[in-house]
């Protein structure tokens, strides 16, 4: 972006907690605006420095579509939402299940779909969506299968849209997240089994997310880019 460019937008849903704040506020210190929606979170340090804030549940089709067209237009859409769920197969709900595939693929998918040909008709774009460290290999995930299939199933959706999206010059990428610490998670024994055996940083997750938001990154795309101090290799 040349310094007569005007500057970018990036719309970030999710992004006003954990590796979506902390994407967003890279973004503002670069000169980007930002617009950050997300069901209840909102950020008024983002705000006080120029943030837009948007309500939305976008797994609802509609509030997806609002929210894309009140944000447009936008150069970037960083798909950072989603819930978690920590239950073994045997202490999973079909309530939990469908919660996760609502919050982490339904959501995705909406604005994807709808968030997408903006992107592809201007002929610049760039899209970030977020799965697991081990998705990339199918890898089991015994404590957490209900958060787990929806990432993977994220993945190939991702993939899907990069396919897509390519041919206009607009590139779908996912950041692959291990144990990241962030204000809800400060302490896990699994991150002491990777090869770094420590929890990863948001300012670490930053770095990748922008350069994959960059000029730089024109030729990645459908690219799983692992976040993790090789947790799941």
């Amino acid at each position: 972006m040349s310094a007569e460019s005007p500057p970018r937008h990036a719309l970030v849903v999710g992004g006003a907690r954990g590796v979506g704040l902390g994407i967003s506020a890279a973004l503002l210190e670069r000169g980007w605006r930002v617009t950050v929606a997300g069901r209840s979170h909102q950020s008024p340090a983002l705000e006080a420095k120029g943030a837009v804030w948007r309500r939305c549940d976008a797994a609802d089709p509609d509030q997806a579509q609002a929210l894309l067209t009140a944000a447009a237009p936008y150069d970037a859409l960083i798909i950072a939402a989603g819930s978690y769920s920590r239950r073994g197969l045997f202490d999973e709900t079909a309530e939990g299940f469908r919660a996760q595939l609502r919050d982490n693929l339904d959501v995705a998918f909406h604005l994807l779909r709808l968030g997408l040909p903006p992107l592809m008709a201007q002929g610049w774009g760039r899209v970030l969506t977020f799965t697991l460290s081990t998705t990339h290999r199918l890898q089991p995930s015994p404590r957490l299968p209900a958060h787990a299939a929806a990432k993977a199933a994220l993945l190939s959706l991702t993939r899907s849209a990069a396919f897509e999206a390519g041919p206009h010059g607009v590139t779908v990428n996912a950041l692959a997240l291990g144990h990241i610490q962030t204000e809800h998670q400060h302490h896990d024994e699994r991150a002491q089994r990777g090869p770094t055996r420590r929890l990863g940083t948001v300012q670490e997750v930053v770095s990748a997310a922008l350069f994959l938001l960059s000029d730089e990154a024109s030729y990645i795309n459908g690219a799983e880019l692992p976040v993790s101090g090789g947790y799941g290799v």
